[in-house]
């Protein structure tokens, strides 16, 4: 009996599935471990990201701090020659003394508010700087966290049908898609392809076929238009270049 499920809206017969999940106990067992190892990384990957997300804290905090006791020891340091030029001028007992003083104090004030508005500028801009230096670190964090997240979750079936679901619905336009899993996806599929068909609306034909050849978390569509690799690392990795492309257009620093 072959294992290709076909699906078609004009067709209303009722077909029996000839695969049904048989889950022996080694497998459940080697399955429950690997689950364990999976989530032992995820954790370290995101004990790191959170590592890492504390540090730019600290040190923005830092910085700011630094700036902020500058900008007021330059302000101490304002009233204190502002106050010695009019005492200065005051005890010349010159109108002319006086006014000079003052003019000279003025200056000096406005020169070094030029210099702390400087300072201030030239702080903010390395701190923009490192933020985008290290937004490729983060977005390779998110992005690892991200697949360890999916790669636990897949092995729960609601999950993986919500990631197969999510890739049908790129084709939903086309007439006829034929997707080719993994075998133990088929498996896990098989009983739910009138579900998947609901995120292809436009789709006449659906068949869900296994692929022996097929690692584990490799999936792909075939439709009137083309092939379509629907992978998980191929997902994964579409993320990171968009999540790259909108840090290069800016629009992590607008969102901020």
């Amino acid at each position: 009996m072959s294992n290709v499920i076909r699906s078609t809206k004009n067709v209303s017969i009722a077909r029996e599935i000839g695969i049904k999940p048989l889950y022996q106990r080694t497998r459940v067992r080697e399955t429950r471990q690997e689950l364990a190892k999976e989530e032992a990384e995820f954790e370290q990957i995101q004990e790191k990201a959170e590592a890492k997300a504390a540090q730019l804290i600290e040190e923005a905090q830092a910085q700011a701090t630094a700036i902020e006791k500058k900008m007021e020891s330059k302000q101490a340091e304002l009233e204190q020659q502002w106050e010695k030029a009019r005492l200065k001028a005051e005890q010349e007992g010159y109108d002319a003394g006086f006014t000079a003083g003052e003019s000279q104090a003025k200056a000096i004030y406005e020169s070094t508010i030029a210099e702390a508005k400087q300072v201030l500028e030239e702080a903010q801009a390395a701190a923009a700087l490192k933020v985008d230096k290290e937004q490729p670190l983060l977005i390779e964090l998110a992005c690892a966290i991200a697949e360890k997240v999916i790669g636990v979750s897949i092995a729960e079936d609601p999950y993986l049908q919500n990631i197969v679901r999510a890739a049908l619905a790129e084709v939903r336009d086309h007439a006829f898609v034929k997707l080719y899993v993994p075998p133990h996806w088929y498996k896990r599929l098989a009983a739910c392809v009138d579900e998947l068909q609901g995120a292809i609306p436009a789709c006449e034909d659906f068949q869900l076929i296994p692929d022996g050849q097929l690692q584990d978390d490799h999936c792909f569509i075939v439709t009137n238009a083309g092939r379509m690799d629907a992978s998980l690392p191929t997902q994964i990795e579409q993320l990171k270049k968009q999540l790259h492309e909108a840090a290069r257009c800016g629009s992590f620093a607008k969102a901020h």
